[in-house]
Formats: structure tokens, C-alpha cells, sequence
């Protein structure tokens, strides 16, 4: 709009300006297919059916449909559904329509809650192909509103959380809009990891520490330290992998405490505290034996084996791994089978044993190549 100012002094009214144009187009409209218009403009590079409706409240399809006919929304086909958008102009006009009746804050908060609502129900970390078959493609398909939720939930925050709680007729569902922008940092965590796009995960999930509190902060801790160690950022990953173990040791909940100790120990042998690392992870392993968790246990003695490995006791790192490998194939784990089976092919190169090697590498490489495709840790583990 502030480019296409104005037309030929000869044209019509309606034509002399686009905001003429759309202002014509827009009083045309009946009062509720004026407020969809308004309401539809929350959403970025496009929405389905479903989240119209989420947002505007109720069946939504007939004024939908209006708003199609006077080339007010663009619909598309997407596989067997189809999608719709409106042209950023449009959304633009909208979106100050919508602000100046007073709308802008429910409208942006129903959307927000439907994204966040969207995300939760991703896998957590994306742990198979066929769940990265299915959810990746819809979540870069949703990465605008992801985005637009987000910078709205953090924008809100900014302006209204220094006044405590919301009042009457304000209350959000998440109480403050900084939880609400933790809560959905936290769960879009597993899709930047499986997308790659960890620079960006990094940004959101350190931003949303600061709002987090009791044990969403403690999940918000782990996905940002994670994050940080696949970017090679030691010293943050044990800081905040730190805070956690800190805040889970103050719950009580030995099993939850001894999965973050495996992750803080593995941290710190990678951050060269090699000694600090094994106290750690071998106060892990204990807790996990004594409360029967074999598996828990197992990834104790993996990491074990891993930081032995990197040690150069390969005799050590064998042992460890050997044992891990066992369990993890009993349970069909295959995150965890990838680890310790590829780690022990190195090793068995290491040592000349090219038959036990080339087992190895033929029982995990299928893993690799259905359940890692795509992912950033394929190309290293088919090295």
C-alpha cells in the first residue's frame, strides 16, 4: 500500500488506488464475511479448513466460500484437501482492519493455541521414517505460522507481561504469553533438529528459558542444551543441561534426574571434563539398575563405551558397547542400536576385525537409511 499510492486521475474512484480498490471490494462484503476476512489475515503462507475454523470459532466453509468467489482468498489444491491464502496485499489490509476493531489480540491467540496445538502432537525428536514422512513435510508446510505464532506470542508478552495476570475477558488458556511462546518453542524442538534448521531452534529455545517455569522449564532446558551440542556449543549445553539436573534432582524423580545425568555426563566428557563426565553418567547407570530399567541403563553403558572410544580404550569402549547393543536389539531400539552398533564397527575396524565389522555395518545401515533419511546425522553415520 504505501508503494501503490496512486492511479490515473481519470479512473474511477474505486480504481484510482489499490486501497481504493480493496476498500470497494471490502464494503461489498456482509459483516461476517468482513470478519473472516479480518480474522483470516492471523495467518501466514496459508491455511487448511480445520485451522480456519479453529480460529474463527465455528463452521466456517459457506463464508469461506464467499470470500473465494470475490478473489478475496486464493484456494488450492493440497493432495486430496485443499489449502487457502490470502495475497500478501490483502493480508496486509486485513490485518489493520483487524486492529482497528479491537480484534487483533483474540484472533492471534486462537491462532497460536491451534499451532501450538498442532506442534504437541508431533513425535518427540521425530524418531522414525514413517513419522518424518508424515510430519516433516506438514510442519515445513506450517513453518510461516509456526514463525507468525511465535513472534506474535513474543511481541504480546513483551507489551503486556509486566502486568501480572491477565484480567477478565483476557485470560489466556497458557496464563502468560511467554509460557504460551515456551510451550510451542518447546514443542516444534523435535522438527528444527529433524529439519536441520538448528541456528533457528537455538534462537527460539534460549529465548523461551527465560519465561519457562517449573517443569516446562526443565523440557525447555534439555531441547536448548540439546540443541547446543549438535551446534558444538559445550559450554552451553552443560550450563543449561546443568540447570536441569538441578531442577529434576528437586522433584524427587530418580529416573527422570538419571536420563538427564546421561546427558549431562556425555556433555561434559565431550567438553573435555572426561572425569566429571564418568562420575556422572556411573551415578546414571546406578539409578537405572536399581529401579530395573534395563534400557536406561544400557544408554548409561553406551555413552560409556562412546567416551572410551574417544579416549583411545577401545578394549573399555568395546565392553560397554557390547553389552548396550545387546538390550537395545532385544527392545528394538533404533536410535540407540545406530550408536552403539556404528560405534562398534569403528572399533572393530580399529582393531583389524573387517568380518565382525562388515555385520555390523549391514545390521545398522538399513536403520540409517530408512529411519535417518534426510536427517543431518545420515551423511556422518553412512561415512
Amino acid at each position: 500500500f504505501t508503494v501503490l499510492t496512486s492511479g490515473p486521475r481519470t479512473a474511477a474512484p474505486r480504481h484510482q488506488t489499490m486501497r481504493a480498490a480493496v476498500d470497494w471490494s471490502y464494503q461489498l462484503l456482509e459483516p461476517d464475511e468482513q470478519r473472516l476476512f479480518r480474522t483470516l489475515s492471523v495467518f501466514a503462507g496459508g491455511f487448511d479448513l480445520a485451522a480456519a475454523e479453529a480460529v474463527w470459532g465455528s463452521v466456517v466453509l459457506g463464508l469461506l466460500s464467499a470470500l473465494i468467489d470475490r478473489s478475496l482468498v486464493v484456494a488450492e489444491p493440497d493432495g486430496p484437501a485443499m489449502r487457502y491464502r490470502l495475497l500478501e496485499v490483502l493480508r496486509q489490509y486485513g490485518q489493520a482492519r483487524l486492529t482497528e476493531n479491537g480484534e487483533d489480540d483474540d484472533a492471534h491467540l486462537r491462532h497460536a493455541e491451534y499451532y501450538l496445538r498442532l506442534a504437541k502432537a508431533i513425535p518427540p525428536g521425530l524418531p522414525t521414517g514413517t513419522d518424518r514422512r508424515q510430519w516433516l513435510p506438514r510442519c515445513r508446510t506450517e513453518r510461516a505460522n509456526f514463525d507468525a505464532a511465535l513472534h506474535w506470542a513474543g511481541r504480546w508478552g513483551e507489551s503486556k507481561g509486566s502486568a501480572g495476570r491477565w484480567g477478565r475477558g483476557e485470560q489466556s488458556s497458557l496464563g502468560r504469553a511467554g509460557e504460551l511462546y515456551a510451550e510451542l518453542a518447546h514443542a516444534l524442538s523435535g522438527f528444527w533438529t529433524a529439519d536441520g534448521s538448528l541456528g533457528e531452534g537455538r534462537a527460539r529455545l534460549e529465548a523461551a528459558i527465560g519465561p519457562a517455569r517449573g517443569a516446562l522449564r526443565i523440557r525447555v532446558l534439555d531441547a536448548a542444551a540439546w540443541v547446543a551440542y549438535l551446534l558444538s556449543d559445550y559450554a552451553a549445553a552443560v550450563a543449561w543441561m546443568q540447570e536441569s539436573v538441578d531442577l529434576k534432582r528437586a522433584t524427587g524423580d530418580e529416573r527422570g534426574l538419571a536420563r538427564r545425568l546421561n546427558l549431562l555426563g556425555h556433555y561434559r566428557h565431550v567438553q573435555g571434563e572426561a572425569g566429571a563426565g564418568q562420575v556422572l553418567l556411573d551415578e546414571a547407570q546406578q539409578i537405572m539398575t536399581a529401579h530395573g530399567h534395563e534400557r536406561g541403563a544400557a544408554e548409561s553403558s553406551a555413552l560409556t563405551g562412546v567416551a572410551a572410544m574417544g579416549d583411545g580404550d577401545l578394549t573399555t569402549a568395546e565392553g560397554h558397547l557390547r553389552a548396550a547393543i545387546s538390550v537395545f536389539r532385544a527392545v528394538g531400539d533404533p536410535f540407540w542400536q545406530v550408536i552403539a552398533g556404528g560405534s562398534l564397527c569403528v572399533i572393530m575396524l580399529e582393531k583389524g576385525n573387517l568380518a565382525e565389522a562388515r555385520l555390523l555395518g549391514e545390521e545398522v545401515l538399513p536403520i540409517i537409511r530408512d529411519q535417518l533419511s534426510g536427517m543431518r546425522e545420515e551423511a556422518s553415520w553412512l561415512w
